[in-house]
């Protein structure tokens, strides 16, 4: 299992607060991603605070389809929200390990070079390897 990270930017003429609290509130996102069709969970109707769980319901036009479980980890109003697997998401007494990298790259920059570095498949050859060594030993 890998991580794809992907960042869009954009400016919404409203104030932070407003934005904040949409994107915040978990309910939200369903319908708004293709793939996102339900929220499930206590207290997703509003701000999630740091250590709320839900679950959002994936449902992809490639077929894939699971309830993926989050938590929320950084909630800094107005500034930063962050939710992401639960550490402690496992099957069958495994563990679920993540590599995120991000990489902030200057407007000016071109960055058809770096393109071929954002393909997944040396991500998941990274985790591919981390996993043979560690279930080896």
């Amino acid at each position: 299992m890998s991580l794809l990270q992907v960042e869009s930017h954009i400016t919404i003429a409203k104030p932070a607060a407003a934005v904040f609290d949409f994107i915040s509130s978990p309910i939200n996102w369903a319908g708004l991603h293709p793939g996102s069709k339900e929220i499930r969970g206590d207290s997703v109707h509003t701000s999630a605070k740091v250590g709320t769980r839900f679950i959002e319901v994936i449902d992809d036009k490639n077929g894939l389809k699971f309830d993926a479980e989050w938590v929320v980890t950084r909630n800094y109003k107005d500034e930063f929200f962050q939710f992401q697997f639960p550490s402690d998401y496992s099957h069958d007494s495994s563990t679920s390990f993540t590599r995120r990298m991000v990489s902030w790259i200057k407007p000016s920059v071109d960055t058809k070079p770096l393109s071929s570095f954002y393909e997944n498949d040396m991500h998941n050859d990274y985790v591919i390897a981390v996993k043979a060594r560690v279930e080896a030993a």
